[in-house]
Protein backbone atom coordinates (compact mmCIF):
# COMPACT_ATOMS: atom_id res chain seq x y z
CA UNK A 1 0.00 0.00 0.00
CA UNK A 2 2.94 2.56 0.46
CA UNK A 3 4.55 1.40 -2.60
CA UNK A 4 0.85 2.29 -4.23
CA UNK A 5 0.93 5.43 -2.05
CA UNK A 6 3.87 7.13 -3.06
CA UNK A 7 3.53 5.79 -6.98
CA UNK A 8 2.94 8.60 -9.71
CA UNK A 9 -0.98 8.11 -10.45
CA UNK A 10 0.06 9.12 -13.99
CA UNK A 11 1.98 6.18 -14.91
CA UNK A 12 1.23 2.48 -15.49
CA UNK A 13 2.02 0.72 -12.44
CA UNK A 14 2.57 -3.12 -11.69
CA UNK A 15 2.41 -4.70 -8.28
CA UNK A 16 2.71 -8.69 -7.62
CA UNK A 17 1.70 -9.31 -4.22
CA UNK A 18 2.66 -12.88 -3.12
CA UNK A 19 0.70 -13.86 0.22
CA UNK A 20 2.33 -16.61 1.63
CA UNK A 21 0.55 -17.34 4.89
CA UNK A 22 -2.14 -20.08 3.69
CA UNK A 23 1.17 -22.73 3.55
CA UNK A 24 2.66 -24.69 5.62
CA UNK A 25 3.48 -24.13 8.25
CA UNK A 26 0.54 -23.85 8.97
CA UNK A 27 -0.09 -20.99 12.06
CA UNK A 28 -3.04 -20.18 14.70
CA UNK A 29 -3.78 -16.57 14.18
CA UNK A 30 -5.10 -14.73 16.75
CA UNK A 31 -8.86 -12.89 16.31
CA UNK A 32 -10.04 -17.13 14.80
CA UNK A 33 -11.31 -19.73 16.39
CA UNK A 34 -11.44 -22.28 13.75
CA UNK A 35 -8.47 -24.22 15.74
CA UNK A 36 -9.86 -24.01 19.60
CA UNK A 37 -10.35 -26.24 21.14
CA UNK A 38 -7.78 -28.71 20.02
CA UNK A 39 -5.50 -30.41 22.93
CA UNK A 40 -4.00 -33.10 21.09
CA UNK A 41 -0.65 -34.42 20.45
CA UNK A 42 0.02 -32.02 17.49
CA UNK A 43 -0.33 -28.49 19.32
CA UNK A 44 3.51 -28.64 19.91
CA UNK A 45 4.56 -31.62 16.79
CA UNK A 46 3.82 -29.51 13.84
CA UNK A 47 6.83 -29.73 12.55
CA UNK A 48 6.69 -31.14 8.73
CA UNK A 49 8.71 -33.69 8.38
CA UNK A 50 7.55 -34.90 11.64
CA UNK A 51 4.23 -35.37 10.34
CA UNK A 52 5.31 -37.23 7.34
CA UNK A 53 6.57 -39.62 9.16
CA UNK A 54 4.09 -40.17 11.21
CA UNK A 55 0.71 -39.43 9.36
CA UNK A 56 0.11 -43.11 10.46
CA UNK A 57 -1.02 -41.70 13.32
CA UNK A 58 -3.42 -38.96 12.90
CA UNK A 59 -6.77 -39.01 13.40
CA UNK A 60 -10.04 -37.69 12.40
CA UNK A 61 -9.50 -34.96 15.02
CA UNK A 62 -5.62 -34.46 13.95
CA UNK A 63 -6.67 -33.63 10.86
CA UNK A 64 -9.45 -31.38 11.28
CA UNK A 65 -7.34 -29.73 13.60
CA UNK A 66 -4.58 -28.97 10.78
CA UNK A 67 -7.53 -27.83 8.20
CA UNK A 68 -8.59 -25.67 10.71
CA UNK A 69 -5.25 -24.40 11.12
CA UNK A 70 -5.31 -23.68 7.57
CA UNK A 71 -8.66 -22.28 7.19
CA UNK A 72 -6.70 -19.47 9.96
CA UNK A 73 -4.14 -18.93 7.21
CA UNK A 74 -6.83 -18.12 4.18
CA UNK A 75 -9.21 -15.74 6.20
CA UNK A 76 -5.96 -14.12 8.01
CA UNK A 77 -4.97 -13.71 4.25
CA UNK A 78 -7.99 -12.78 3.10
CA UNK A 79 -8.23 -9.76 5.64
CA UNK A 80 -4.84 -8.64 3.82
CA UNK A 81 -5.65 -8.70 0.21
CA UNK A 82 -8.97 -6.83 1.66
CA UNK A 83 -6.95 -4.11 2.72
CA UNK A 84 -4.92 -3.70 -0.65
CA UNK A 85 -8.31 -3.84 -2.80
CA UNK A 86 -9.64 -1.33 -0.51
CA UNK A 87 -6.88 1.10 -1.00
CA UNK A 88 -7.38 0.63 -4.81
CA UNK A 89 -11.09 1.25 -4.75
CA UNK A 90 -10.66 4.47 -2.32
CA UNK A 91 -8.35 6.24 -4.51
CA UNK A 92 -9.60 5.22 -7.67
CA UNK A 93 -7.54 3.10 -8.82
CA UNK A 94 -9.67 -0.04 -9.45
CA UNK A 95 -11.57 1.70 -12.07
CA UNK A 96 -8.21 1.73 -14.23
CA UNK A 97 -6.55 -1.88 -13.03
CA UNK A 98 -6.92 -5.15 -14.09
CA UNK A 99 -7.19 -6.85 -10.58
CA UNK A 100 -6.40 -10.95 -10.57
CA UNK A 101 -5.82 -13.04 -6.89
CA UNK A 102 -4.92 -16.97 -8.06
CA UNK A 103 -3.66 -19.65 -6.48
CA UNK A 104 -0.91 -21.69 -7.33
CA UNK A 105 -1.43 -24.83 -5.41
CA UNK A 106 -4.06 -26.48 -2.38
CA UNK A 107 -2.79 -28.46 0.46
CA UNK A 108 -3.64 -32.26 0.63
CA UNK A 109 -4.90 -33.33 4.19
CA UNK A 110 -5.01 -37.45 4.00
CA UNK A 111 -7.63 -37.42 1.57
CA UNK A 112 -5.13 -39.42 -1.14
CA UNK A 113 -2.98 -40.66 1.81
CA UNK A 114 -0.34 -37.58 1.90
CA UNK A 115 -0.17 -34.04 3.76
CA UNK A 116 1.48 -30.83 1.89
CA UNK A 117 1.82 -30.21 -1.45
CA UNK A 118 3.48 -31.27 -5.15
CA UNK A 119 3.57 -34.86 -4.95
CA UNK A 120 0.02 -35.47 -6.50
CA UNK A 121 -2.38 -33.83 -9.27
CA UNK A 122 -5.81 -34.65 -7.55
CA UNK A 123 -8.06 -31.93 -6.98
CA UNK A 124 -7.74 -30.96 -3.62
CA UNK A 125 -4.40 -29.75 -4.78
CA UNK A 126 -5.31 -28.52 -8.08
CA UNK A 127 -8.33 -26.77 -7.93
CA UNK A 128 -7.47 -23.37 -6.72
CA UNK A 129 -9.33 -20.03 -6.61
CA UNK A 130 -9.34 -17.33 -9.48
CA UNK A 131 -10.75 -14.15 -9.73
CA UNK A 132 -10.11 -11.47 -12.56
CA UNK A 133 -11.46 -8.33 -12.40
CA UNK A 134 -11.50 -5.71 -15.65
CA UNK A 135 -10.90 -2.44 -14.65
CA UNK A 136 -14.43 -1.12 -13.68
CA UNK A 137 -15.46 -4.78 -12.77
CA UNK A 138 -18.07 -7.02 -14.73
CA UNK A 139 -21.63 -5.70 -14.49
CA UNK A 140 -23.24 -7.97 -12.42
CA UNK A 141 -20.44 -10.35 -11.98
CA UNK A 142 -19.67 -13.59 -13.68
CA UNK A 143 -18.95 -17.31 -12.26
CA UNK A 144 -17.92 -19.93 -14.55
CA UNK A 145 -17.94 -23.62 -13.69
CA UNK A 146 -16.02 -23.93 -17.05
CA UNK A 147 -12.25 -25.81 -16.17
CA UNK A 148 -9.50 -23.15 -17.25
CA UNK A 149 -5.83 -23.23 -16.88
CA UNK A 150 -3.93 -20.62 -14.40
CA UNK A 151 -1.11 -20.14 -17.30
CA UNK A 152 -3.58 -18.25 -19.08
CA UNK A 153 -3.53 -15.69 -16.89
CA UNK A 154 -0.70 -13.93 -18.65
CA UNK A 155 -2.62 -13.78 -21.75
CA UNK A 156 -5.92 -12.66 -20.10
CA UNK A 157 -3.47 -9.74 -18.98
CA UNK A 158 -3.04 -9.06 -22.36
CA UNK A 159 -5.93 -8.96 -23.48
CA UNK A 160 -7.54 -6.86 -21.17
CA UNK A 161 -4.63 -4.24 -21.16
CA UNK A 162 -5.31 -4.71 -25.65
CA UNK A 163 -1.67 -5.27 -25.42
CA UNK A 164 -0.70 -5.65 -29.11
CA UNK A 165 2.64 -7.00 -30.78
CA UNK A 166 4.00 -10.24 -32.17
CA UNK A 167 5.14 -11.51 -28.87
CA UNK A 168 1.68 -11.59 -26.56
CA UNK A 169 -0.25 -12.51 -29.97
CA UNK A 170 -0.17 -16.12 -29.07
CA UNK A 171 -0.83 -15.62 -25.47
CA UNK A 172 -3.29 -13.11 -26.11
CA UNK A 173 -4.90 -16.22 -28.19
CA UNK A 174 -5.72 -18.27 -24.79
CA UNK A 175 -7.04 -15.51 -22.94
CA UNK A 176 -9.94 -16.89 -20.50
CA UNK A 177 -11.96 -13.42 -21.15
CA UNK A 178 -12.24 -12.08 -24.30
CA UNK A 179 -14.57 -9.08 -25.60
CA UNK A 180 -18.11 -9.53 -25.80
CA UNK A 181 -18.87 -6.68 -28.96
CA UNK A 182 -19.88 -4.70 -26.30
CA UNK A 183 -18.32 -3.17 -23.57
CA UNK A 184 -17.69 -6.40 -21.40
CA UNK A 185 -15.92 -9.64 -21.61
CA UNK A 186 -17.17 -13.11 -22.14
CA UNK A 187 -15.42 -16.36 -20.46
CA UNK A 188 -13.90 -19.15 -22.56
CA UNK A 189 -13.20 -22.09 -20.36
CA UNK A 190 -10.70 -24.87 -22.09
CA UNK A 191 -9.21 -27.87 -20.77
CA UNK A 192 -6.52 -27.61 -18.50
CA UNK A 193 -3.17 -29.56 -18.36
CA UNK A 194 -1.53 -29.84 -15.16
CA UNK A 195 1.62 -31.66 -14.04
CA UNK A 196 4.43 -32.38 -11.38
CA UNK A 197 7.38 -32.59 -13.14
CA UNK A 198 10.12 -32.92 -11.09
CA UNK A 199 12.54 -35.56 -12.55
CA UNK A 200 15.77 -34.32 -11.15
CA UNK A 201 14.71 -33.56 -7.72
CA UNK A 202 16.94 -35.08 -4.96
CA UNK A 203 15.75 -38.60 -3.62
CA UNK A 204 15.66 -37.19 0.18
CA UNK A 205 13.09 -34.43 -0.68
CA UNK A 206 11.06 -36.97 -1.68
CA UNK A 207 9.44 -35.41 -4.44
CA UNK A 208 10.63 -37.16 -7.56
CA UNK A 209 7.62 -37.28 -10.12
CA UNK A 210 6.73 -37.36 -13.51
CA UNK A 211 3.16 -36.50 -13.15
CA UNK A 212 0.21 -35.02 -15.37
CA UNK A 213 -2.79 -34.78 -15.64
CA UNK A 214 -6.08 -33.55 -18.47
CA UNK A 215 -9.36 -31.97 -16.88
CA UNK A 216 -12.03 -32.17 -20.00
CA UNK A 217 -15.44 -31.26 -18.55
CA UNK A 218 -16.48 -33.49 -15.86
CA UNK A 219 -13.67 -36.08 -17.01
CA UNK A 220 -9.76 -36.14 -15.23
CA UNK A 221 -7.48 -38.35 -16.64
CA UNK A 222 -3.86 -38.76 -14.40
CA UNK A 223 -1.00 -40.47 -15.95
CA UNK A 224 1.86 -40.90 -13.58
CA UNK A 225 4.81 -41.71 -15.52
CA UNK A 226 7.24 -42.79 -12.96
CA UNK A 227 5.00 -45.89 -12.09
CA UNK A 228 3.39 -46.20 -15.16
CA UNK A 229 -0.43 -45.92 -13.75
CA UNK A 230 -3.20 -44.16 -15.23
CA UNK A 231 -6.34 -43.24 -13.87
CA UNK A 232 -9.34 -41.45 -14.78
CA UNK A 233 -12.65 -40.19 -12.67
CA UNK A 234 -16.13 -38.52 -13.62
CA UNK A 235 -15.62 -35.53 -11.32
CA UNK A 236 -19.62 -34.88 -12.21
CA UNK A 237 -20.38 -37.79 -9.85
CA UNK A 238 -17.13 -38.55 -7.88
CA UNK A 239 -15.44 -34.89 -6.98
CA UNK A 240 -13.48 -36.49 -4.54
CA UNK A 241 -11.79 -39.03 -6.86
CA UNK A 242 -11.99 -42.45 -5.21
CA UNK A 243 -13.54 -44.26 -7.56
CA UNK A 244 -11.33 -44.80 -11.18
CA UNK A 245 -13.64 -45.23 -13.79
CA UNK A 246 -11.11 -46.14 -16.48
CA UNK A 247 -11.98 -49.93 -16.93
CA UNK A 248 -15.49 -48.91 -17.78
CA UNK A 249 -14.35 -46.12 -20.02
CA UNK A 250 -11.86 -47.52 -22.61
CA UNK A 251 -12.37 -44.87 -25.50
CA UNK A 252 -12.31 -42.17 -23.62
CA UNK A 253 -9.11 -42.95 -21.52
CA UNK A 254 -7.45 -43.81 -24.86
CA UNK A 255 -8.23 -40.13 -26.56
CA UNK A 256 -7.66 -38.32 -23.19
CA UNK A 257 -4.28 -40.19 -22.85
CA UNK A 258 -3.46 -39.41 -26.29
CA UNK A 259 -4.18 -35.69 -26.34
CA UNK A 260 -2.33 -35.94 -22.63
CA UNK A 261 0.71 -37.33 -24.16
CA UNK A 262 1.15 -34.43 -26.80
CA UNK A 263 0.62 -32.14 -24.60
CA UNK A 264 3.73 -33.45 -22.74
CA UNK A 265 5.78 -33.87 -26.13
CA UNK A 266 5.23 -30.55 -27.04
CA UNK A 267 6.01 -28.91 -23.31
CA UNK A 268 9.52 -30.89 -23.44
CA UNK A 269 10.32 -29.74 -27.03
CA UNK A 270 9.65 -26.10 -25.91
CA UNK A 271 12.09 -27.07 -22.94
CA UNK A 272 14.79 -27.97 -25.18
CA UNK A 273 18.09 -25.73 -25.06
CA UNK A 274 16.90 -24.28 -22.38
CA UNK A 275 19.65 -23.00 -19.97
CA UNK A 276 20.20 -25.03 -16.31
CA UNK A 277 19.96 -22.79 -13.50
CA UNK A 278 22.76 -23.47 -10.57
CA UNK A 279 21.28 -22.67 -6.97
CA UNK A 280 24.18 -21.99 -4.21
CA UNK A 281 24.15 -23.42 -0.53
CA UNK A 282 23.41 -19.35 0.66
CA UNK A 283 20.71 -19.19 -2.29
CA UNK A 284 19.05 -22.62 -0.69
CA UNK A 285 19.50 -21.52 2.79
CA UNK A 286 17.17 -18.35 1.59
CA UNK A 287 14.65 -21.07 0.11
CA UNK A 288 14.45 -22.88 3.56
CA UNK A 289 13.58 -19.60 5.23
CA UNK A 290 10.43 -18.70 3.08
CA UNK A 291 9.46 -22.39 3.36
CA UNK A 292 10.06 -24.03 -0.06
CA UNK A 293 12.63 -26.48 0.98
CA UNK A 294 13.15 -27.98 4.15
CA UNK A 295 16.01 -27.82 6.82
CA UNK A 296 19.56 -28.91 6.36
CA UNK A 297 18.79 -31.00 2.64
CA UNK A 298 21.93 -31.06 1.07
CA UNK A 299 24.15 -29.86 4.13
CA UNK A 300 27.88 -30.42 2.81
CA UNK A 301 26.96 -29.60 -1.31
CA UNK A 302 28.36 -26.84 -2.68
CA UNK A 303 25.93 -26.50 -5.11
CA UNK A 304 22.60 -27.93 -6.29
CA UNK A 305 20.95 -28.06 -9.56
CA UNK A 306 17.39 -26.77 -10.02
Amino acid sequence: IRMLEQADPERPFFLFAHYFDPHWEYRDHQGWRFADGYDGWLTDQLDLDNLHRNRHLLDERDLAYLQALYQEEIAYTDRHIGRLIGHLRRSGLAENTVIILVGDHGEEFMEHGGLDHTTTVYQELVHVPLVIVPPGGIQGGMAVDGTVETRRVFGTVMELLDMDSPLVAEARAESLLVPDGGSGFTARPAPAFTSVWLENSSPRWGKRFKLAALVDGDWKFINDLTRGEEQLFDLAHDGAETRDVKGRNAERTKEMRRRLHEWIQRMQEAAVGLETATTTQAQLAELQKLGYMGPDKDEGSEEEDK
